[in-house]
């Protein structure tokens, strides 16, 4: 009798197990079939930006992405040594030599929270440093002219 009842809440177990085994490749199954895609890549702010300088800057000038900031600078100091190699600079423009001409950073502080901007100090007067807010759509203009009196780069005429 203990055999049947022991064999029985085995069967009832197997069968629970079976279902809900089920239920779980249904539920991932429904999972996808909600999925459209994009007729249009969707750009992040970085991305958004390359392809706004590719646009305005001449041919004569590179644009270097996702750089480290020991790439720009000498450092003695050890501390600022390691944080200048972890750190990234957005974007550095070089000409065909590659001697830098300006370095853009995007920048998603405010003005409150950049008290001690290390990477401010280490770049005054080393080279042209932009900061620019990430936005959905750049004002080309705007930067275009920036780019051009405050570093004095040669761009395209924008239309």
């Amino acid at each position: 009798m203990n055999i049947l009842i022991v064999f029985s809440v085995f069967v009832i177990f197997l069968a629970g197990v079976y279902f809900w085994q089920k239920h779980q490749q249904q539920k991932n199954q429904e999972r996808y079939e909600f999925i459209s895609r994009f007729n249009k890549l969707e750009l992040n702010p970085r991305q958004q930006l390359h392809l706004l300088l590719q646009q305005i800057l001449t041919p004569e000038y590179r644009i270097h992405c996702q750089v480290s900031l020991a790439s720009l600078i000498s450092v003695d100091d050890k501390i600022l040594k390691q944080n200048s190699l972890k750190k990234l600079i957005d974007f550095v423009i070089t000409d065909k030599q590659n001697q830098v001409l300006a370095v853009i950073e995007l920048d998603m502080r405010d003005a409150s929270q950049r008290k001690n901007d290390w990477v401010l100090n280490c770049l005054k007067g080393q080279h042209s440093f932009i900061r620019i807010q990430p936005q959905r759509e750049y004002d080309a203009e705007a930067i275009a002219e920036h780019l051009q009196t405050v570093c004095g780069l040669a761009v395209r005429k924008i239309s």
